[in-house]
């Protein structure tokens, strides 16, 4: 992704190029050597050359904006008529999917922390759940008190 040097400071085209510049220029020149702290392996020239060809280029320089890696794949999990926590799964969002076939037609129940109220999540549904740090915050267990393990799927969204 390219961020527009002009969204960096305020003013007219060339000033923005300008101070950006000079202020590259206060940034780079104590960590060579030229004045205040610093060190560390800096090659002005390098910076320079990125900032002159952004100028030419229409003056923007490139962003690494890649969000954090999010699993892409739902995660199964069987889920029968006894409460039972959700696998330890990182996150602060996901969707609990009861969508899978053969298993669509039945109810779920889940709750937060092992105990209050339950909510019943329909046949054939999605529910997005916020939690503080993972998915086993969360219980499930099959609203409609049969036995026998039906697979529902957890997707992680953050």
């Amino acid at each position: 992704m390219l961020v527009p040097l002009g969204s960096a400071v305020s003013g007219s085209e060339p000033a923005n190029r300008d101070a950006l510049v000079a202020a590259l220029a206060g940034i780079v020149s104590p960590a060579v050597g030229g004045g205040g702290g610093g060190g560390g392996d800096v090659d002005p020239g390098a910076i320079g050359s990125a900032v002159n060809a952004a100028i030419r280029d229409g003056g923007a320089l490139p962003v690494d904006t890649a969000p954090a890696a999010i699993p892409t794949d739902p995660i199964d999990v069987t889920v029968t008529n006894t409460w039972a926590a959700l696998p330890s799964t990182a996150c602060t969002r996901f969707e609990l999917l009861n969508e899978r076939w053969p298993t669509d037609e039945i109810p779920i129940r889940y709750r937060r922390g092992g105990a209050g109220a339950a909510r019943v999540q329909p046949a054939g549904k999605a529910d997005t759940i916020d939690v503080s740090a993972n998915a086993n915050e969360i219980q499930v267990s099959r609203a409609d008190g049969v036995a026998t393990g039906i697979v529902v799927q957890l997707q992680v969204l953050a």
